[in-house]
């Protein structure tokens, strides 16, 4: 039977070999953990030594892995994953203070669907330490594979083949090209839209054929807080998220158009999140947008 005494080596050579391994350098290494350049080098060779193999290539530019490096790398990055979710879990165990929740969303999810329900929740939980990035869908799957994420909130497809990615559906939503009276009007229209191969681009091109904006697209664009500056300066007609320039519909700031006379698609939206890193916080706060969604 195995017991923890036969782990050979000190878990701190270990964190050091993670730390080098993942950040790429001996310098950005020794800075993340408090320690010297010369003392990460130490014991990483006396991680070599104690294993009896090779972890890194060593060169002026860059660090590599050597193929043992890589294979115990990935194992102590699962492990290390692991730690951090059963501490946090300990934590959480009593209440949701100091805690820490991190969402990946797009900024036209955000704008329209996440901002109410995290008011809601810090209102209701103060003390727990929101953080929100907008990336590509397969950046934020990478991260939360990686738990460095805790959710992800986007349209579909949330595509991932892993088993842990567990992906819910929170509804509909109807999507527009909206612009300025002048840049409907113009003799030549131009288009301002989401960058190609996206799965917001991919729906616009399965609607209307791959090359229909060939010659119209003016601007390919990662975020609706750019693209929507553009469409209000009259730079062209955009594709949205029709909550997301409501209000601008409404105030006849812009005006919706249809193209081709064709039915504008809607846009299946939800979450996923990573079953082997899901903490208290991020249960908690899927309960509120299932709150939401229902009272929706």
């Amino acid at each position: 039977m195995r017991t923890f005494i036969d782990l050979k080596c000190d878990y701190n050579l270990y964190k050091n070999f993670l730390a080098v391994a993942k950040l790429g350098s001996f310098s950005k290494a020794a800075k993340c953990l408090f320690v010297s350049q010369p003392a990460i080098s130490y014991n990483i060779k006396q991680l070599e030594k104690q294993l009896g193999v090779s972890l890194l290539i060593r060169n002026n530019k860059a660090i590599d892995l050597t193929p043992e490096g890589e294979k115990l790398y990935k194992f102590l990055e699962e492990a290390h994953n692991n730690l951090v979710c059963g501490e946090r879990n300990a934590l959480e165990a009593s209440s949701l203070l100091n805690t820490t929740l991190a969402i990946g969303v797009p900024t036209h999810i955000a704008k329209y669907y996440l901002i109410p329900v995290l008011e809601k929740f810090k209102n209701d939980h103060p003390s727990v330490s929101v953080s929100v990035i907008s990336r590509s869908t397969q950046e934020m799957v990478n991260q939360l594979l990686d738990n460095a994420l805790d959710l992800i909130i986007d349209t579909f497809p949330i595509a991932t083949e892993n088993n842990n990615v567990i992906v819910k559906s929170l509804g509909m939503v109807e999507t527009c090209f909206a612009g300025t009276p002048e840049a409907i009007n113009a003799e030549q229209r131009s288009y301002i839209l989401p960058n190609k191969y996206t799965a917001t681009r991919h729906s616009i091109d399965a609607l209307l054929g791959e090359h229909y904006f060939d010659n119209m697209c003016s601007y390919e664009i990662a975020t609706t807080e750019i693209s929507l500056e553009l469409v209000l300066r009259g730079k062209g007609i955009g594709f949205f998220l029709k909550p997301s320039v409501q209000s601008y519909l409404e105030d006849n700031i812009l005006q919706e158009i249809w193209v081709e006379d064709k039915e504008m698609p809607v846009t299946e939206y939800g979450y996923a999140y990573n079953k082997k890193y899901l903490s208290t916080t991020t249960k908690n706060f899927i309960k509120y947008m299932e709150n939401k969604n229902a009272k929706n």
